[in-house]
């Protein structure tokens, strides 16, 4: 039995487990770059957070509630992404 029989029927059709196989391997694929593109884009989302968040945690305290309410929001959205 050659490759070819395994994988066509007589009319040159792909058998139906050939074309389950095409299509578990295209979807793993999509899931792997579609992790890694939301991976990298994280990356770059929490670079900006720290830089923010350090600054603003430097800087002295301030009297304007929303100075402040700003300051602890951005701090816990930080601690929320992980960054």
């Amino acid at each position: 039995m050659t490759w070819r029989t395994r994988v066509l029927t007589s009319s040159g059709a792909v058998r139906p487990w050939v074309n389950g196989l095409i299509m578990a391997v295209t979807i793993a694929l999509l899931a792997g770059f579609t992790i890694t593109y939301v991976s990298q884009q994280q990356r770059k989302i929490c670079g900006i957070i720290v830089l923010l968040d350090d600054r603003n945690q430097s800087l002295p305290p301030s009297n304007d509630p929303d100075t402040v309410r700003f300051r602890v929001e951005l701090h816990h959205y930080r601690e929320g992404l992980g960054c």
